[in-house]
């Protein structure tokens, strides 16, 4: 909840104080230090979760392969770079040095302490919160004063760099441990056997993350592309918070149950249901009071965003039930699944993207996004189905009230708003009673 308030702040604080285009700028530089942060990930943290040794066992060779890919990462990015500008308009070509510095978001990561793993691996959530919450909000304080003083994209910039670094610093405040270079082959290929394929689901999960925004800036302005990250950004605020705490907590308690029949299977689809009965309500509260909603937070020069977001949150929400399964495909130790249902994301995207953009503009990076998300839900459950016999049942079961909730939404429409908001609330709350029960007898088995 702490982490949620914080982004939430932050969006409203930054969009009342910056324009579109400070945005535009800033979203494309991110694309290059985001391909440098997931293209390289090696996967080493769910693998070292995963393994049964000791922690220290691994953990230094860990350390060691990422400090040593975000260092080549890095050069890499930067030795590419000139060709990468010399194909882009001149709305964005002016930036070079503005990439150049948020490309060193890409090497300060890998100095990060690998122990930050083990309090994971144990669920050990206190040191997590503190984490992942002190750089953000103290990164923010600064990067709203830079704003405010008149930085427009490099108050953004500068906050990233310095919510990497505080990241680092802070990681080496609450582990004990001091992870030291070592490169043991033998490690390095046990922890690699789990974690390649997850950097190859990186990769492709990059492409498939990312496209929509290169889409953007080959058909639109700098400005553009700034109400676009800002409907992203917005689209996937609760989503990505949720989901990000909800995997850090399953997939190592899933990990110390997994020979326990159909149990993991029945918790994940009980989380599933939760979190879509959760997105079906902002998908709700969005098409129907969304405008009131960025006319009362952003103002009126951000009501344009509302061109994308109804769609980008429906397809945010069709998206959510592909990562809540993940911690599940990684328990059954199928991370090559993980990384084929990314793939197939990302070649129909870019089919999609090719065939609907000439026709439908915008728009057609939107449908592209949706018909994606829906295609690769579906293969996702043909192949669970067959790699787990007791998979399709639990989920029927789990999304039951988010179903009951959108009938009762759909079917009664009443003309007084504030009627209306009283009616929605309290179908939601019957909902959310229904499934926290489940959850709850579910936890306690």
């Amino acid at each position: 909840m702490l982490m949620i308030t914080i982004q939430l702040a932050s969006l409203i604080c930054y969009t009342r104080i910056l324009d579109p285009e400070s945005y535009g700028l800033f979203a494309f530089c991110t694309i290059f230090s985001t391909f440098g942060n997931s293209v390289f990930a090696l996967g080493m943290a769910p693998a070292l979760i995963r393994a049964r040794a000791e922690f220290k066992y691994y953990a230094n060779v860990a350390w060691t392969a990422n400090l040593f890919i975000s260092i080549i990462a890095f050069i890499v990015l930067n030795l590419f770079l000139p060709g990468i500008m010399s194909f882009l308009d001149q709305d964005f070509q002016d930036v070079n040095i503005e990439i150049r510095a948020t490309l060193t978001v890409v090497i300060i990561s890998g100095f990060n302490n690998i122990g930050v793993v083990e309090f994971m691996k144990n669920i050990y959530l206190k040191p997590i919160l503190f984490y992942n919450t002190i750089p953000k909000l103290l990164a923010f304080i600064v990067g709203i004063c830079l704003a405010f003083y008149g930085y427009a994209h490099w108050a953004l910039i500068l906050a990233l760099i310095l919510e990497a670094c505080l990241r680092v610093f802070i990681s080496y405040i609450i582990c004990g441990y001091r992870p030291a270079w070592e490169f043991d082959l033998t490690k390095f290929s046990y922890l690699y056997q789990f974690g390649g394929w997850l950097q190859l689901k990186n990769i492709v999960s990059w492409i498939s993350s990312q496209i929509d925004s290169i889409a953007m800036v080959a058909v639109s302005n700098t400005a553009g592309l700034g109400y676009y990250n800002r409907s992203v950004t917005i689209s996937r605020l609760l989503e990505n918070s949720v989901l990000k705490v909800i995997n850090t907590v399953t997939y190592p308690y899933m990990s110390e149950r997994k020979n326990i029949v159909n149990y993991n299977e029945r918790l994940v689809s009980t989380i599933m249901g939760a979190v879509l009965l959760i997105m079906i309500y902002i998908n709700i509260m969005v098409f129907r009071f969304g405008s009131n909603f960025i006319l009362w937070f952003f103002g009126e020069g951000w009501v344009e965003i509302m061109i994308y977001l109804p769609l980008l949150i429906f397809a945010g929400t069709v998206q959510s039930v592909v990562n809540i399964y993940q911690p599940l495909i990684r328990v059954l130790g199928r991370t090559k699944l993980e990384f084929l249902l990314f793939a197939f994301k990302s070649v129909l995207l870019i089919l999609l993207l090719f065939a609907l953009i000439p026709s439908y503009s915008v728009r057609g990076i939107l449908y592209s996004i949706i018909i994606a998300n829906i295609a690769t839900v579906g293969l996702m459950f043909c192949s669970l189905n067959y790699i787990s016999t007791n998979t399709i049942r639990p989920v029927i079961k789990s999304i039951m009230p988010a179903i009951f909730f959108f009938l009762l939404a759909a079917c009664f429409n009443p003309s007084n708003i504030y009627f209306e908001l009283v009616y929605l609330h309290s179908a939601f709350l019957l909902s959310v009673y229904f499934i926290s029960n489940r959850l709850r007898k579910l936890i306690m088995l």
